[in-house]
């Protein structure tokens, strides 16, 4: 069964967003961002 998965639908609007804010963000940046705004911690 596995792990729940961290991202739910509000999770995943924020990161689409982050996305098309700067198409040319590093993975480690986008990460960042995500936990700047949710607080929330992924792993690449």
């Amino acid at each position: 069964m596995g792990r729940p998965r961290k991202l739910q639908g509000d999770h995943v609007a924020i990161l689409v967003a982050i996305v098309e804010s700067d198409p040319t963000a590093t993975l480690e940046e986008i990460g960042a961002e995500l936990a700047r705004r949710t607080g929330l911690s992924v792993h690449q």
